[in-house]
């Protein structure tokens, strides 16, 4: 079976955006004084200002180089404004990959967008998304990143950013700065931008939300944890991810093991790459072997190596300028001293039911998962191991999957594969991270928690709120088939959350709002909980009481211990209550998402998880 083309995360990363038609009219300008331009955006009829491709690093970036801030500091702005054209017209680049066989995208790729409500007033809370796609594929004109409405809906400005993949961002050498991790200090150096420059377009610089799908989810988990990000964030939103990085022996090895399939090895001396060049010998190593050669020889070997193993390309624990050392040290309380740059964010964080579906429909794996002997032998020979990026499994601990996933006994083992893709990769990382958090319980002296709004040169946002807090998700619904035949088969994939969250100003994935109920409340769902989440700086208010505060816009006060609750633009109602996950208080509660059936209730998988728990496979 095909998986469903229509929403499927891989397919829509692909596409391109339609950048509509502008007018003069259209045409709203923002100067920013420290990059030295006048900005021109599109002012839509959606309510909503949008400025596509802003470059947040000098251009063009080297191969293998650390981008450099394309903006200045106060002392040395440019003198006078050029002018930048942002409203659409021109094409947006994607960083290099390979799209149906053929190299896309260019080097000259560290761009972003920027989405607001029209006609902004105070310094309006600011959500940047990472883009997922296993850190190969992906970019800010796939349809899916679209935050126009959002932004308009949710009285929030959204920032999309692109970030050197593959190879080219997560190549690990000794030679590089930090050993690698070039994509990760992209996606830092993206918010240094917005640190210094949102501003300029009506956003909070002090009330920034990091979030993610996949790919950008593990990359916001890991941006908590690196000191210089974690200094510039107040929450983070991971979607389908947690904190796994990969050791940094691991990825030289893997970085090397892809080298010498184009003919190129560590230390001095080249052989002659793999793709017939004649060119001559130089002493300058792995990394100088990799730059001679063309993006149209590498990303398809990059891409390969991504599709054989699950992040094959991924961070590193470099150690040192990105990431200090393991996540699972900088999460551990008992570690003296700490060594995690601050507590844990505020972090709302999930699944889908069913995200390894669409990998086993799409690879192949469904073959492991046919008869019994097949599934048994895919997993007793070591093959899901290597697939899934795992580290080698004992012959007993293989045993004991077996034994946890055991063979189904009517040929539909390839739910078995699904479900161990799944629990591995995302639900029990993520669950494994939320247990670190004791749950947002407050002493009764508290009381209530207020989300003050203060006036002191520009607006701040003060969280009242210890200890920080997690907010766990399951996203349940299923896409009719009748707007995306084969999902009702794939159930709840592996992204098909995406497009009820970035729907286009009206629609719904099924079509017109108006007319299509359980899409609308599905949508409608999602937006306010990541909304309130956004606006709340984390706090994730379920009970609102709004008043207005002259002169200080509006403030918000939240009952203690108590969740996000369905809302738009800062008009909230008591819905359904989203409570603090609170493993050891016996509060292990998730919000069920499912248009129409959205409740809280017991977290599920527990002898699943306890056993990836047990062979430590996140504790990289």
């Amino acid at each position: 079976m095909r998986p469903p083309a229509a929403f499927l995360l891989p397919v829509l990363l692909h596409a391109c955006l339609n950048i509509p038609h502008v007018t003069a009219d259209d045409i709203i300008t923002i100067r920013v004084p420290t990059m030295g331009l006048e900005i021109q955006g599109l002012s839509s009829k959606c309510g909503s200002d949008q400025f596509w491709g802003i470059p947040y690093a000098q251009r063009p970036v080297e191969r293998w180089k650390r981008g450099q801030p394309s903006w200045a500091e106060p002392s040395t702005m440019p003198e006078g404004f050029a002018q930048f054209d942002a409203s659409g017209h021109m094409p947006q680049e994607r960083c290099p990959q390979l799209c149906d066989g053929v190299v896309v995208g260019s080097e000259d790729c560290l761009l972003l967008n920027v989405f607001r409500p029209a006609s902004p007033g105070s310094p309006m809370p600011v959500m940047v998304f990472i883009h997922g796609g296993s850190f190969t594929e992906g970019g800010i004109d796939s349809p899916l990143l679209d935050g126009s409405s959002l932004a308009a809906e949710e009285g929030i400005v959204i920032v999309t950013i692109n970030y050197r993949l593959g190879a080219l961002g997560f190549l690990t050498d000794p030679t590089l700065p930090g050993n690698g991790n070039l994509g990760m200090l992209d996606q830092q150096l993206a918010l240094e931008w917005v640190r210094d420059n949102i501003g300029f377009f009506g956003g909070d610089a002090e009330a920034v939300t990091l979030a993610g799908q996949s790919a950008g989810a593990f990359s916001a988990c890991l941006h908590m944890l690196a000191p210089k990000s974690r200094a510039m964030l107040q929450a983070l939103v991971m979607e389908s991810g947690a904190c796994v990085a990969l050791p940094l022996q691991e990825a030289r090895t893997r970085t090397e093991t892809f080298a010498a399939g184009l003919g190129c090895r560590p230390g001095p001396g080249r052989r002659s790459p793999s793709n017939g060049s004649s060119e001559g010998a130089d002493d300058g190593g792995l990394v100088a072997c990799l730059t001679r050669l063309s993006l149209e020889v590498l990303i398809p070997e990059s891409s390969e190596r991504g599709r054989e193993m699950y992040h094959y390309w991924a961070p590193a624990l470099d150690g040192d300028l990105f990431l200090p050392a393991s996540p699972a040290t900088l999460l551990d309380p008992s570690v003296t001293p700490p060594l995690a740059p601050a507590s844990p964010l505020n972090v709302l964080l999930g699944c889908n039911r069913d995200e390894g579906s669409v990998f086993v429909a799409s690879t192949g794996l469904g073959g492991a998962g046919g008869t019994d002997a097949a599934y048994a032998s895919w997993v007793r020979t070591g093959a899901m191991e290597y697939g899934q990026g795992l580290p080698p499994l004992s012959l007993a601990q293989r045993e004991e999957l077996l034994r946890v996933y055991p063979p189904r006994g009517d040929g539909k083992n390839a739910e078995n594969v699904a479900a161990i893709i799944a629990h591995v990769r995302y639900a029990c990382p993520s669950l494994f991270l939320a247990s670190h958090y004791g749950g947002g319980r407050q002493d009764a002296s508290e009381g209530v928690s207020v989300w003050h709004v203060q006036q002191a040169g520009r607006r701040r946002h003060n969280i009242e709120m210890r200890p920080p807090s997690a907010y766990y998700y399951t996203f349940q619904y299923v896409q009719p088939q009748e707007c995306n035949p084969g999902s009702e088969e794939l159930g709840c994939y592996h992204g098909s959350e995406m497009p009820y969250l970035w729907a286009k100003p009206g629609l719904t994935p099924c079509g017109d709002r108006e007319t299509n109920g359980p899409e609308t409340a599905m949508a409608r769902a999602m937006r306010s909980y990541w909304g309130a989440f956004v606006r709340s700086g984390g706090a994730s208010p379920s009970r609102l009481e709004l008043r207005e505060a002259e002169g200080l816009g509006t403030a918000v006060v939240r009952r203690a211990s108590e969740g996000p609750s369905l809302g738009s633009h800062g008009v909230l109602r008591e819905d359904v209550e989203w409570p603090a996950y609170d493993d050891e208080g016996g509060g292990a509660l998730v919000l069920q998402l499912d248009a129409g059936n959205v409740t809280a209730v017991p977290r599920d998988l527990r002898k699943q998880c306890a056993f990836w728990d047990s062979i430590d496979v996140y504790s990289k």
